[in-house]
């Protein structure tokens, strides 16, 4: 499954791809992707935008039902702790491929309530 999440960072550098955290959006759910866009403009004192795209299957699925019962919206895709990703691409806030094809790992960066 391909995921998108969207990260706020001074650079691509100071982006932790050890703990990358685990809500992500499918790729191609537009509205939730601009949605959450909206979001991070409106806070973007640390920097640029970046959109980081995985293939994974290790999802949670019932942190994924729990997330999308709390924040409909959102139709977050959450994935498992600790779990190794492959980064397909980074993109810049101007869609140029700045990184690629990596392996990234979910880290423990999550809300309690996704260890159901």
């Amino acid at each position: 499954m391909t995921l998108v999440r969207l990260i706020t960072a001074k650079t691509l550098e100071s982006i932790d791809f050890n703990n990358l955290g685990n809500h992500f959006t499918v790729e191609g759910n537009e509205p939730a992707i601009a949605m959450n866009l909206n979001h991070l403009s409106a806070d973007a004192s640390e920097g640029n935008i970046f959109y980081v795209y995985i293939e994974t299957d290790s999802i949670n699925n019932e942190a994924t039902t729990i997330s999308n019962e709390n924040h409909p919206s959102e139709k977050e895709v959450v994935t498992n702790e600790n779990s190794e990703v492959k980064v397909i691409e980074v993109l810049d806030e101007d869609f140029n491929v700045i990184a690629s094809d990596f392996i990234a790992n979910t880290g423990t960066r999550t809300h309690e309530w996704v260890n159901v």
